[in-house]
């Protein structure tokens, strides 16, 4: 088990940093939701545990690879992804009149699906490429 979270370090602290932030915004809804503004809720911190929840699944499919591969998806594909994803979702109004605009909320899921249906096939193929 030692050598297992060694050689995974990086995922497995991922995954402990992603539950305390569900920990966190759980705690803030339980104690302080009567305190915050509603825009606050639901424009920044809604979008922002949909992405961790998600991520928490992508971070637990990656302790079944090497973390080289964690490395080269982090710096090649999620840090450009999260960057743009968290921009369209900052720029997407939070309450609309019109009948098929997207929610941030909606957003973020597509966004984290999009993320997934490219991570699977950057991981098995980097895998391929490493052996």
């Amino acid at each position: 088990m030692k050598n297992f979270l060694l050689s995974h370090k990086l995922s497995v602290s991922s995954i402990f940093f992603s539950l305390f932030c569900l920990g966190g915004y759980y705690y803030l809804m339980t104690y302080f939701n009567d305190v915050m503004s509603l825009e606050i809720i639901i424009g920044f911190l809604k979008p922002l545990v949909a992405v961790i929840f998600c991520l928490l699944f992508v971070f637990v499919f990656f302790l079944f690879f090497p973390e080289a591969i964690f490395k080269m998806w982090f710096k090649r594909i999620a840090w450009w992804y999260f960057s743009i994803l968290f921009i369209l979702t900052i720029s997407t109004p939070i309450y609309s009149s019109n009948i098929l605009a997207l929610g941030r909320s909606q957003l973020v899921l597509g966004g984290m699906i999009l993320l997934a249906l490219i991570t699977i096939p950057f991981v098995f193929i980097m895998k391929k490429r490493m052996v």
